[in-house]
This record gives structure tokens, sequence and C-alpha cells, in this order.
């Protein structure tokens, strides 16, 4: 497939915007486009997103879309596991410099034993792929291997779900199986056999000499060989330290420790740090509501201190017991309690708060970095959501519907949190020039982002210090998944955009050009899901202009999946 990608410059797009202007800019731009967004520019051309977020785009033109081929791939199941199959023909060329392999984690079936199967994007059995890719040669091996928790292993002996996933019950087969299921997961939670899911489906990261695939339970952390992608065995710590709940985003000091947090109703969030299989804590946080913690997927931090968002989302366990709903499916959504943020010192444990940021949601946090004098302010960049309905959105039925039933995308932004350190060390909210938390970094995110972002990404390098560029997934509306790619400069609000109509791009992966130090020197990796045929291919893009390279084809159909990480052949 031919693609072309077009770059027009603001100025341009001016002279082509009248009262008409959405119309020619639209005839002037190819279908698929790679265009830089200029501050104070405030035209509009192809990839602009509608004036309405939520509703469907006044041209009446739905090539955005994901096409039904994509979307049927992109939620369906990857047809069995490959293992090193060579790449015969790559589309284009990878740079010279890129040696490595790139691992992603994410469903790789939504089948559970039921007619309709799992319910929610997040439900699908964690699956690992991996693409070795050497530019010297310009070739690529591609592997892909179901992570054997006993979350998949019982499913695939038994033929239906053991455990609950994160929005499909355990359907019980009588009164007595219910209550067993019941008891099970409340002995679970505190400590005494299984009772939650360890369905390693979110991430992968790479710890010493294996891969750890990851969720968002203690047990869910799985090691992974990664020559041959076969499960190793859990991960299993050498400490008593309580909890069931945890995150599947530690952050990594620079020096290659974890700090991660757990959580377990009544016991409050516990923060600590690891290095190899012990954990050691660092602090202890209550929670706002004791018998409810809130959810927390990702968390900000630095080197120094990391952030714990406690945002007004909830935990309700009656409905995650009992299999029954909450406002958002086993969510209690409260935004009356505001969200609170817990600043944790790294080396000392003391902990500082700040209680007046106003209500919102946030999967993913950027990164977080100081400024000024000795540190005086502390920055966090996040894709913030006023509200969590996105949760509601992942549904099946949501992401696998066409333009003709589908509802679009729920918005979210690029922004940013300034808090200022005071002299007796709390820290106190720098409002934006509208009185507002979060600072406004795009000067048009309609224009920008199509009034959506999510899974931002810095240069590796930059993390927990100052950035200058995000790569973000975005919105080419009308859509009702992220179809888009960004480039984002947070000094010129000027930001780049790459868009295949109908395709599906997955997280962007920043890779480092070894020979360069300058922060938007490297490559993005991104799987997709090409809208044409719903083939499965890996796109390399230029990280500074977002003009695509190459493409890895894959040999089989592979679904949509979450998050990964690019591991250099020298360091594993």
């Amino acid at each position: 497939m031919n693609i072309s990608v077009s770059i027009i410059s603001p100025s341009r797009a001016l002279l082509l915007f009248d009262r008409h202007g959405i119309e020619k800019c639209r005839q002037s731009v190819p279908r698929t486009t790679c265009i830089p967004c200029g501050r104070n520019k405030r035209t509009k051309t192809l990839s602009s997103a509608t004036d309405s977020p939520s509703t469907s785009t006044s041209w009446n033109d739905y090539s955005s879309w994901p096409s039904e081929a994509a979307r049927r791939t992109a939620f369906g199941t990857t047809p069995g596991e490959v293992v090193n199959h060579r790449v015969s023909e790559i589309r284009g060329s990878l740079p010279s410099w890129l040696h490595g392999t790139y691992y992603r984690n994410g469903p790789g079936t939504y089948e559970n034993g039921t007619d309709g199967g799992m319910l929610h994007l997040f439900d699908g059995y964690g699956m690992v792929v991996k693409i070795d890719m050497d530019g010297r040669t310009n070739e690529a091996t591609i592997s892909n291997a179901f992570v054997k928790s006993k979350a998949y292993t019982r499913y695939k002996e038994t033929g239906v779900m053991e455990w609950r996933e994160f929005g499909t019950p355990k359907v019980a087969g009588g009164v007595l199986e219910e209550i067993r299921n019941v008891f099970r997961t409340i002995v679970g939670s505190i400590g005494i056999g299984q009772g939650v899911t360890d369905n390693a489906s979110v991430h992968v990261i790479p710890r010493g000499t294996e891969m750890w695939a990851m969720t968002e339970t203690v047990p869910g952390t799985y090691r992974i060989d990664p020559e041959t992608l076969e499960t190793m065995g859990r991960v299993e710590y050498d400490d008593s330290m309580e909890g069931t709940l945890t995150t599947a985003h530690p952050h990594v000091l620079s020096d290659g420790r974890l700090v991660n947090i757990l959580s377990e109703p009544g016991k409050g969030f516990t923060v600590y740090m690891c290095d190899g299989n012990v954990r050691e804590k660092i602090a202890y946080v209550p929670h706002a509501r004791p018998l409810s913690p809130a959810w927390i997927h990702d968390f900000p931090g630095t080197d120094s201190c990391i952030v714990i968002p406690e945002m007004p989302l909830y935990f309700n366990l009656s409905a995650l017991t009992l299999g029954t709903n909450a406002s958002h499916l086993f969510l209690d959504w409260i935004p009356e309690d505001g969200t609170t943020l817990h600043i944790v010192d790294v080396a000392s444990g003391s902990v500082h708060r700040v209680k007046d940021v106003p209500p919102c949601f946030v999967f993913h946090w950027a990164n977080a970095f100081t400024s000024g004098d000795d540190g005086q302010y502390l920055n966090i960049d996040a894709t913030v959501y006023d509200d969590p309905d996105i949760v509601k959105h992942l549904l099946l039925d949501s992401v696998r519907a066409g333009p003709d039933t589908g509802r679009e995308l729920p918005p979210s932004a690029l922004r940013r949190l300034v808090l200022e350190r005071l002299p007796n060390g709390d820290f106190s909210l720098v409002r934006s020039k509208d009185d507002g938390a979060w600072h406004r970094l795009s000067n048009d995110e309609n224009r920008d982002f199509g009034n959506f972002t999510d899974f931002p990404t810095v240069n590796p390098s930059k993390k927990g210090k100052q950035h200058r560029y995000v790569w973000l997934s975005a919105a080419q509306r009308p859509t009702n998944v992220t179809n888009a790619l960004v480039k984002f400069d947070t000094e010129t609000s000027h930001a780049l955009r790459w868009h295949e109509p109908g395709s599906l791009p997955g997280e962007p992966c920043f890779v480092q050009n070894p020979s360069s130090d300058g922060e938007d020197d490297g490559v993005i990796l991104s799987m997709l899901i090409e809208g044409d045929s719903g083939a499965s291919s890996v796109l390399v893009l230029d990280a500074k202009s977002m003009t695509e390279l190459a493409r890895i084809p894959c040999p089989i159909p592979i679904t949509s999946g979450f998050h990964g990480s690019f591991v250099s052949h020298t360091s594993l």
C-alpha cells in the first residue's frame, strides 16, 4: 500500500480559510496526513477535529472511523502463536542504528467460554508480541505468546473463567457457586488464597535478564523469557508486605530501582521500592474512604518524589464481589470529594498533601519534573478527563460499533499541574491565568488532538526530568477509538499528527538514536491495524517529523494492545 504523507503549514492553510474554508482545506490535503499546527493559528484542516467533540463531523465524512476490518482484528482473537517468523519484505527502510526488540502486551483474545465473550476492552487474556529489528540488514522477526497466568491456563483447561476480569463478572453456575465466589474474593482480599485475577495483560517491562508482564494485581506479575516468550512463573517477593492491588506502571528511578504502590481495602496505600525481589516500604498513606480505595492506574514521579493521585473514582466492593453495577462498572464516581495529591519524598518517606485539585480522571501521566530555584516547582503533565466516562465507553460493544451506531470518544487533553514547594515543605497548587488547576499546553486542543489524547510518552532519558516533546495517541474525528498519533512541543505548542483513514495505531514508543542526544532524534514504534485489510504491522515513524519510514508486516492479525517497551540488544 502506498501512503502519501503531506506537510501543510498553518500559513498556507490560513490562505485557504474563509467561511467555506473547512471544505477548501479538506480538498487540499491528502487523505493520510502529517500536519504541523503552529502556535496561535486557529485554522482548520483535515486534521482538525469537529467543534463538538462528542458528535459526528458536519462534513458527514466517516473515512476516519476505524474500518470494519480493523475493528474485527482489534477487538477479536489473535489466531494462534507465532515463533520467530522472519519478515521477508519490510515496506520502507529501518534506520541503520535501530537494533533491538520491541515488546508489547495486551489482550490476545476476548473469548471466555460464553456466547458473548468478554465485555470490556481491559478483559482479554494477556499476550506479548515480540519484534526483533535490525536496521543494518533491514530485517525483522516476529513472535507472540499468551502469558500463561493461572487465569488463562484455567480458562484453556476448563473453557470457563475462573476469576472476574475488569468489566466481566464470573458467571456462577448456581447459588452455591455464587456463594463460593463471594467467599473466595473476600478471603483473597486478606491474603488467603487467590481472590483476584492474575491476567497479566497490561504492560511488559525489562527487569534484569528477563521481562515482566504486569497487571493491576500483585499475583498478576509474571516473569517472561525475553528470547522465547515462555512464561517462567510469577514474580515472588521475599517480604511480608501486604496489599493485593497495585499498578502496572511502576516508576523506574534513574538507578534502575522500581517504585510502586500497593493498595488494599482498609489498609491504605503503601509506597515501596523494589530492587530485585525485595520490597522496602517508603511511606504509608491512608485511603480517603478506607473500605472503598480509589482506583489508580498510573502515577507520576521523579527520582526524589512520587505522587499518589487519589481521584474520586472508588472501588465499590459490593459491585466487585457480587458482579453488580456501580456508576462506572464496579467503580463509584463521587466528584464532590475532589482530587487529592499525596507527594511522597522517596528518601525520607514524608508525605505532603494538596487537596484543592478539582475532580478529574487520569489513566496516564506523561511525566513529572522540577523547575525553578532549588526545584521550587513540581510540574506534572497528564492526559486528563473531566470525568471517568471513558471507562464505560471502552466496553466492547462500544468500541466495536460502526459509525452508524457508534458513539464518539469522550474528550480529554494534555494538561499540566504546577505545585510550588513552600518554605515549610508543603506544596501549594499554582493556578493558571484563568484560575484553573490544570494549565493548558495547547493553544487549540481541538485542532491539535481532536479533543482526545492518551498514551503519552516522552524520551526515556527525560523521564523525571524537564522534557520538551510528548508523543501521544489522539483522535481524527469522527471516531470511537483513538486513531492518530501526535508529536507535541510543549514549548511552542506546535503539533504534528500522523493519521491513516480507517486504521488503528497503538501506543507510541519512542526509541532514541544512540548516536545523538537530540530529544526528538529517534523513531516512534506503534503496533498498527491497517484499515483497508485489518492486517497488522509495526509502524516506524521518524520521531522528529512524524513521517513514515517503514512498516513491518505481521504474519497474522494481532489484536489491539496496551503498553510495551523497547530493549536495545545490548541491554539484556
